[in-house]
Protein backbone atom coordinates (compact mmCIF):
# COMPACT_ATOMS: atom_id res chain seq x y z
CA UNK A 1 0.00 0.00 0.00
CA UNK A 2 1.71 3.23 -1.29
CA UNK A 3 1.49 6.57 1.20
CA UNK A 4 -1.98 8.03 1.98
CA UNK A 5 -2.50 11.69 0.57
CA UNK A 6 -2.97 13.89 3.49
CA UNK A 7 -7.15 13.89 4.17
CA UNK A 8 -8.26 17.02 3.16
CA UNK A 9 -11.35 17.23 4.74
CA UNK A 10 -10.09 15.51 8.08
CA UNK A 11 -6.95 18.12 8.02
CA UNK A 12 -9.39 21.20 7.74
CA UNK A 13 -11.16 19.99 10.53
CA UNK A 14 -8.12 19.52 12.84
CA UNK A 15 -7.44 23.30 11.91
CA UNK A 16 -10.66 24.98 12.59
CA UNK A 17 -13.18 22.27 14.69
CA UNK A 18 -12.05 23.59 18.01
CA UNK A 19 -10.90 27.08 17.51
CA UNK A 20 -14.67 28.57 16.21
CA UNK A 21 -17.95 29.05 17.99
CA UNK A 22 -19.81 27.91 16.03
CA UNK A 23 -20.37 24.76 13.39
CA UNK A 24 -22.36 25.30 10.37
CA UNK A 25 -20.97 22.00 8.02
CA UNK A 26 -21.02 19.88 10.79
CA UNK A 27 -21.94 16.43 8.90
CA UNK A 28 -23.42 14.44 13.23
CA UNK A 29 -26.50 15.22 14.89
CA UNK A 30 -26.20 16.81 18.30
CA UNK A 31 -24.22 14.31 20.98
CA UNK A 32 -25.38 13.77 24.50
CA UNK A 33 -23.45 13.68 27.43
CA UNK A 34 -22.38 10.82 29.17
CA UNK A 35 -24.91 11.93 32.05
CA UNK A 36 -27.89 11.93 29.63
CA UNK A 37 -27.14 8.79 27.73
CA UNK A 38 -26.95 7.01 31.52
CA UNK A 39 -29.88 8.44 32.60
CA UNK A 40 -31.82 6.93 29.49
CA UNK A 41 -31.44 3.70 31.01
CA UNK A 42 -32.75 1.47 33.41
CA UNK A 43 -31.14 0.65 36.83
CA UNK A 44 -30.15 -2.56 35.75
CA UNK A 45 -28.88 -0.72 32.58
CA UNK A 46 -26.61 1.53 34.26
CA UNK A 47 -25.44 -0.90 36.20
CA UNK A 48 -24.18 -3.26 33.59
CA UNK A 49 -22.42 0.40 32.23
CA UNK A 50 -20.49 1.02 35.69
CA UNK A 51 -19.93 -2.68 36.23
CA UNK A 52 -18.17 -3.21 32.64
CA UNK A 53 -14.78 -5.38 32.72
CA UNK A 54 -11.92 -2.91 31.44
CA UNK A 55 -9.66 -5.62 30.49
CA UNK A 56 -9.48 -6.82 26.22
CA UNK A 57 -12.46 -7.32 24.85
CA UNK A 58 -13.32 -10.26 21.73
CA UNK A 59 -11.91 -8.94 18.37
CA UNK A 60 -15.29 -9.11 16.76
CA UNK A 61 -17.00 -7.30 19.62
CA UNK A 62 -18.71 -8.04 22.83
CA UNK A 63 -21.39 -10.87 21.95
CA UNK A 64 -24.32 -8.46 23.16
CA UNK A 65 -23.49 -5.83 21.18
CA UNK A 66 -23.48 -7.82 17.94
CA UNK A 67 -26.95 -9.20 18.85
CA UNK A 68 -28.19 -6.25 19.32
CA UNK A 69 -26.84 -4.39 16.08
CA UNK A 70 -27.56 -8.04 14.02
CA UNK A 71 -31.06 -7.10 15.22
CA UNK A 72 -31.32 -3.98 13.26
CA UNK A 73 -30.96 -6.41 9.95
CA UNK A 74 -33.34 -8.85 8.91
CA UNK A 75 -31.97 -12.26 8.52
CA UNK A 76 -28.55 -11.40 9.84
CA UNK A 77 -27.21 -12.53 13.54
CA UNK A 78 -24.38 -11.47 15.85
CA UNK A 79 -21.70 -14.02 13.46
CA UNK A 80 -22.93 -11.64 10.23
CA UNK A 81 -21.73 -8.38 12.79
CA UNK A 82 -17.82 -7.01 12.83
CA UNK A 83 -17.54 -3.98 15.15
CA UNK A 84 -14.96 -1.55 15.35
CA UNK A 85 -14.47 1.70 14.56
CA UNK A 86 -16.13 3.67 11.65
CA UNK A 87 -13.21 4.84 9.42
CA UNK A 88 -11.53 1.61 10.95
CA UNK A 89 -14.10 -0.20 8.79
CA UNK A 90 -13.69 1.96 5.65
CA UNK A 91 -9.98 1.84 5.61
CA UNK A 92 -9.68 -2.18 6.44
CA UNK A 93 -13.07 -3.23 4.86
CA UNK A 94 -12.13 -1.67 1.34
CA UNK A 95 -8.68 -3.32 1.55
CA UNK A 96 -10.39 -6.83 2.39
CA UNK A 97 -12.58 -6.76 -0.63
CA UNK A 98 -10.04 -5.49 -3.64
CA UNK A 99 -7.02 -6.46 -4.41
CA UNK A 100 -4.31 -4.99 -6.56
CA UNK A 101 -5.49 -4.42 -10.48
CA UNK A 102 -8.82 -4.30 -9.52
CA UNK A 103 -11.54 -1.93 -10.50
CA UNK A 104 -14.43 -0.36 -8.34
CA UNK A 105 -16.61 2.28 -9.36
CA UNK A 106 -17.16 5.02 -6.15
CA UNK A 107 -20.42 7.39 -5.88
CA UNK A 108 -18.81 11.07 -6.54
CA UNK A 109 -18.85 13.39 -4.70
CA UNK A 110 -17.20 11.11 -2.34
CA UNK A 111 -16.02 10.80 1.57
CA UNK A 112 -11.78 10.73 0.74
CA UNK A 113 -11.29 7.54 2.60
CA UNK A 114 -13.98 5.98 0.03
CA UNK A 115 -11.71 6.51 -2.67
CA UNK A 116 -8.50 6.41 -2.10
CA UNK A 117 -7.93 3.80 0.31
CA UNK A 118 -8.46 1.64 -2.48
CA UNK A 119 -6.60 3.80 -5.09
CA UNK A 120 -3.45 3.49 -2.49
CA UNK A 121 -3.68 -0.47 -2.63
CA UNK A 122 -3.69 -0.38 -6.42
CA UNK A 123 -7.69 -0.32 -7.53
CA UNK A 124 -8.18 1.90 -10.30
CA UNK A 125 -11.11 3.77 -9.15
CA UNK A 126 -13.92 5.31 -11.97
CA UNK A 127 -15.97 8.13 -10.10
CA UNK A 128 -20.11 7.49 -10.60
CA UNK A 129 -21.02 11.19 -10.54
CA UNK A 130 -23.91 12.37 -8.77
CA UNK A 131 -25.25 15.21 -10.83
CA UNK A 132 -27.64 18.35 -10.50
CA UNK A 133 -30.37 18.24 -13.37
CA UNK A 134 -32.88 20.49 -12.87
CA UNK A 135 -32.26 21.44 -9.52
CA UNK A 136 -32.16 17.79 -8.24
CA UNK A 137 -29.81 15.60 -7.07
CA UNK A 138 -29.35 12.56 -9.97
CA UNK A 139 -27.47 9.23 -10.41
CA UNK A 140 -27.05 7.94 -13.91
CA UNK A 141 -27.33 4.35 -14.21
CA UNK A 142 -26.63 3.81 -17.47
CA UNK A 143 -23.35 5.90 -16.57
CA UNK A 144 -22.57 2.80 -14.60
CA UNK A 145 -23.27 0.27 -17.11
CA UNK A 146 -21.42 1.65 -19.66
CA UNK A 147 -17.95 1.67 -17.11
CA UNK A 148 -17.66 -1.89 -15.86
CA UNK A 149 -14.63 -3.32 -17.05
CA UNK A 150 -13.28 -6.96 -16.65
CA UNK A 151 -11.83 -6.35 -13.48
CA UNK A 152 -14.79 -4.24 -12.14
CA UNK A 153 -15.27 -6.21 -8.50
CA UNK A 154 -17.16 -3.47 -6.54
CA UNK A 155 -19.38 -0.82 -6.18
CA UNK A 156 -18.92 1.46 -3.53
CA UNK A 157 -22.20 3.94 -2.39
CA UNK A 158 -23.00 6.08 0.23
CA UNK A 159 -27.22 6.59 0.99
CA UNK A 160 -28.10 9.10 2.15
CA UNK A 161 -25.19 10.67 0.64
CA UNK A 162 -22.64 12.66 1.91
CA UNK A 163 -22.79 15.88 1.64
CA UNK A 164 -25.91 15.89 -1.05
CA UNK A 165 -28.44 14.49 1.19
CA UNK A 166 -29.28 12.19 -1.98
CA UNK A 167 -31.03 8.82 -1.73
CA UNK A 168 -31.82 6.91 -5.38
CA UNK A 169 -35.32 5.53 -5.55
CA UNK A 170 -36.23 2.20 -4.72
CA UNK A 171 -36.57 1.25 -8.48
CA UNK A 172 -32.87 2.94 -9.20
CA UNK A 173 -32.03 1.14 -5.61
CA UNK A 174 -33.11 -2.48 -7.40
CA UNK A 175 -31.61 -1.64 -10.46
CA UNK A 176 -28.33 -0.74 -9.26
CA UNK A 177 -28.60 -4.35 -7.24
CA UNK A 178 -30.08 -6.12 -9.94
CA UNK A 179 -26.50 -4.38 -12.53
CA UNK A 180 -24.13 -6.03 -9.46
CA UNK A 181 -25.44 -9.03 -9.02
CA UNK A 182 -25.74 -9.86 -13.33
CA UNK A 183 -21.98 -8.89 -13.41
CA UNK A 184 -20.68 -10.32 -9.88
CA UNK A 185 -19.75 -7.42 -8.48
CA UNK A 186 -20.02 -6.53 -4.51
CA UNK A 187 -21.74 -3.59 -3.31
CA UNK A 188 -19.92 -1.97 -0.06
CA UNK A 189 -22.64 0.95 0.86
CA UNK A 190 -21.74 3.41 3.68
CA UNK A 191 -25.16 3.47 5.55
CA UNK A 192 -23.60 5.80 8.17
CA UNK A 193 -26.90 8.21 7.64
CA UNK A 194 -29.49 5.62 7.64
CA UNK A 195 -32.53 6.02 9.61
CA UNK A 196 -32.08 10.10 8.92
CA UNK A 197 -34.49 9.61 5.86
CA UNK A 198 -36.51 12.67 5.54
CA UNK A 199 -39.58 10.32 4.36
CA UNK A 200 -39.27 7.64 5.59
CA UNK A 201 -40.94 5.73 2.54
CA UNK A 202 -36.96 6.35 0.97
CA UNK A 203 -35.33 4.25 3.04
CA UNK A 204 -33.32 1.33 1.64
CA UNK A 205 -33.23 -1.69 2.65
CA UNK A 206 -29.68 -2.32 4.08
CA UNK A 207 -26.62 -3.55 1.22
CA UNK A 208 -26.52 -5.99 3.24
CA UNK A 209 -29.68 -7.99 3.81
CA UNK A 210 -29.80 -7.74 -0.29
CA UNK A 211 -27.14 -10.34 -1.21
CA UNK A 212 -24.57 -12.79 0.06
CA UNK A 213 -21.49 -10.50 -0.80
CA UNK A 214 -22.76 -7.44 -0.42
CA UNK A 215 -21.89 -5.29 3.07
CA UNK A 216 -23.23 -2.47 4.98
CA UNK A 217 -20.94 0.03 6.91
CA UNK A 218 -22.65 1.60 9.56
CA UNK A 219 -22.33 3.20 13.53
CA UNK A 220 -23.11 5.04 16.49
CA UNK A 221 -21.50 8.38 15.03
CA UNK A 222 -23.97 9.95 12.79
CA UNK A 223 -27.72 8.52 12.91
CA UNK A 224 -27.09 8.07 16.42
CA UNK A 225 -25.25 11.10 17.09
CA UNK A 226 -22.58 9.78 19.63
CA UNK A 227 -19.11 9.68 17.56
CA UNK A 228 -17.32 10.24 20.94
CA UNK A 229 -18.07 6.03 21.18
CA UNK A 230 -16.17 5.60 18.49
CA UNK A 231 -18.10 2.72 17.76
CA UNK A 232 -19.54 1.28 13.98
CA UNK A 233 -19.73 -2.17 12.30
CA UNK A 234 -19.30 -3.97 9.03
CA UNK A 235 -22.40 -6.09 8.60
CA UNK A 236 -22.15 -8.98 5.70
CA UNK A 237 -23.51 -12.37 4.99
CA UNK A 238 -20.11 -13.19 3.92
CA UNK A 239 -18.21 -14.49 6.80
CA UNK A 240 -15.02 -14.82 4.75
CA UNK A 241 -15.16 -11.41 4.03
CA UNK A 242 -15.75 -10.84 7.79
CA UNK A 243 -12.91 -13.07 9.22
CA UNK A 244 -10.42 -11.34 6.40
CA UNK A 245 -11.10 -8.12 7.99
CA UNK A 246 -10.97 -9.61 11.57
CA UNK A 247 -7.73 -10.52 10.96
CA UNK A 248 -6.63 -7.30 9.40
CA UNK A 249 -8.01 -5.46 12.20
CA UNK A 250 -5.26 -7.07 14.63
CA UNK A 251 -2.32 -4.85 13.20
CA UNK A 252 -5.21 -2.12 13.87
CA UNK A 253 -7.12 -1.75 16.95
CA UNK A 254 -6.87 -5.70 17.55
CA UNK A 255 -9.84 -4.72 19.91
CA UNK A 256 -13.12 -2.02 20.45
CA UNK A 257 -12.63 0.29 24.00
CA UNK A 258 -14.67 -2.28 26.72
CA UNK A 259 -16.32 1.17 28.09
CA UNK A 260 -17.54 2.35 24.28
CA UNK A 261 -19.04 -0.74 23.82
CA UNK A 262 -21.19 -1.12 26.66
CA UNK A 263 -22.31 2.55 26.33
CA UNK A 264 -23.12 1.55 22.61
CA UNK A 265 -25.04 -1.36 23.59
CA UNK A 266 -27.39 0.93 25.89
CA UNK A 267 -27.52 3.36 22.99
CA UNK A 268 -29.25 0.58 21.01
CA UNK A 269 -31.26 -0.17 23.73
CA UNK A 270 -32.77 3.54 23.48
CA UNK A 271 -32.11 3.67 20.43
CA UNK A 272 -35.93 4.47 18.65
CA UNK A 273 -36.01 7.55 21.20
CA UNK A 274 -32.06 9.05 19.74
CA UNK A 275 -32.99 8.96 16.34
CA UNK A 276 -36.64 10.30 16.74
CA UNK A 277 -34.53 13.26 18.23
CA UNK A 278 -32.27 13.80 15.23
CA UNK A 279 -35.24 13.71 12.62
CA UNK A 280 -37.23 15.88 14.51
CA UNK A 281 -34.30 18.16 14.82
CA UNK A 282 -32.83 17.76 11.27
CA UNK A 283 -36.84 18.44 9.71
CA UNK A 284 -37.37 21.76 11.88
CA UNK A 285 -33.73 22.84 10.91
CA UNK A 286 -34.34 22.19 6.88
CA UNK A 287 -37.37 24.03 7.29
CA UNK A 288 -36.21 27.06 9.04
CA UNK A 289 -33.23 26.75 6.25
CA UNK A 290 -35.62 26.73 3.19
CA UNK A 291 -37.50 29.57 4.52
CA UNK A 292 -34.47 32.17 5.59
CA UNK A 293 -32.34 31.34 2.11
CA UNK A 294 -35.83 32.70 0.45
CA UNK A 295 -34.36 35.92 0.48
CA UNK A 296 -31.27 34.89 -1.33
CA UNK A 297 -32.82 32.67 -4.05
CA UNK A 298 -31.03 34.93 -6.20
CA UNK A 299 -27.71 33.97 -4.95
CA UNK A 300 -27.90 30.43 -3.74
CA UNK A 301 -29.68 27.27 -4.98
CA UNK A 302 -31.04 25.26 -2.73
CA UNK A 303 -30.84 21.66 -3.95
CA UNK A 304 -32.82 19.59 -1.55
CA UNK A 305 -31.49 16.75 0.22
CA UNK A 306 -33.46 13.40 0.92
CA UNK A 307 -32.01 12.50 3.69
CA UNK A 308 -29.37 12.50 6.39
CA UNK A 309 -28.72 16.26 8.15
CA UNK A 310 -26.36 17.29 5.35
CA UNK A 311 -27.06 19.28 2.19
CA UNK A 312 -24.66 20.77 -0.50
CA UNK A 313 -26.38 24.19 -2.18
CA UNK A 314 -24.31 26.10 -4.88
CA UNK A 315 -23.63 29.60 -4.89
CA UNK A 316 -25.41 30.51 -8.61
CA UNK A 317 -23.91 34.43 -8.52
CA UNK A 318 -20.05 33.35 -8.90
CA UNK A 319 -19.61 33.50 -5.07
CA UNK A 320 -16.18 31.38 -4.29
CA UNK A 321 -17.01 29.05 -1.70
CA UNK A 322 -13.45 29.73 -0.18
CA UNK A 323 -13.56 32.77 0.01
CA UNK A 324 -17.05 33.11 1.37
CA UNK A 325 -16.13 30.33 4.13
CA UNK A 326 -12.61 32.39 4.91
CA UNK A 327 -14.18 35.23 5.70
CA UNK A 328 -17.38 33.67 7.93
CA UNK A 329 -14.32 31.60 9.82
CA UNK A 330 -12.81 35.13 10.33
CA UNK A 331 -15.33 37.55 10.80
CA UNK A 332 -18.41 35.31 12.36
CA UNK A 333 -16.29 32.21 13.94
CA UNK A 334 -18.65 29.95 11.80
CA UNK A 335 -17.14 27.05 10.00
CA UNK A 336 -18.70 25.97 6.73
CA UNK A 337 -17.06 23.00 4.52
CA UNK A 338 -16.56 24.68 0.65
CA UNK A 339 -16.49 22.45 -2.08
CA UNK A 340 -13.39 22.14 -2.70
CA UNK A 341 -12.78 20.25 0.14
CA UNK A 342 -15.35 16.53 -1.62
CA UNK A 343 -13.23 18.11 -5.06
CA UNK A 344 -16.12 19.80 -6.53
CA UNK A 345 -16.83 23.26 -7.78
CA UNK A 346 -16.05 26.52 -5.78
CA UNK A 347 -19.53 27.31 -5.97
CA UNK A 348 -20.80 24.27 -3.54
CA UNK A 349 -20.63 23.75 0.11
CA UNK A 350 -21.85 21.89 2.41
CA UNK A 351 -24.65 22.47 5.53
CA UNK A 352 -24.80 20.67 8.49
CA UNK A 353 -28.51 20.49 10.16
CA UNK A 354 -28.53 18.20 12.98
CA UNK A 355 -26.63 20.44 16.15
CA UNK A 356 -28.52 22.40 18.43
CA UNK A 357 -27.01 25.55 17.84
CA UNK A 358 -27.82 25.67 14.16
CA UNK A 359 -30.20 28.47 14.18
CA UNK A 360 -27.70 30.50 15.52
CA UNK A 361 -24.65 29.74 13.18
CA UNK A 362 -27.33 30.60 10.49
CA UNK A 363 -28.00 34.07 11.86
CA UNK A 364 -24.46 34.47 11.60
CA UNK A 365 -23.87 33.14 8.31
CA UNK A 366 -26.91 35.78 6.73
CA UNK A 367 -25.46 38.46 8.71
CA UNK A 368 -22.21 37.37 6.46
CA UNK A 369 -23.66 37.04 3.24
CA UNK A 370 -25.61 40.59 3.94
CA UNK A 371 -22.22 42.09 3.84
CA UNK A 372 -21.68 40.67 0.57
Amino acid sequence: MRRLPPFHLERYFAHWEFNVDLQFSASDCESLSLKDLMERGSQPEREEVLNQWLGYTETPGAPALREGIAQLYDGLNADDILVLAPSEGIFLGLQAMLEEGDHALVTWPAYQSLYEVPDATGVRITHWPIQVINGRWTLDLDFLRDHIQPRTRALVVNFPHNPTGFIPTADEWNSLLEIAENHGLMVFSDEMYRELEHDPARRLPPACTSGIQHVSLSGMSKSYGLPGLRIGWLASRSRGFLERVSSMKDYTSICNSAPSEALARLALAHGPGLLDRNRERIATHLDLLRRTLEQFSHRIEFLEPDGGPILFPRFRDGTSSEEFSRSLVTEQSVLLLPGALFAMGNEFFRVGLGRADFPTALERVVKQLGKK
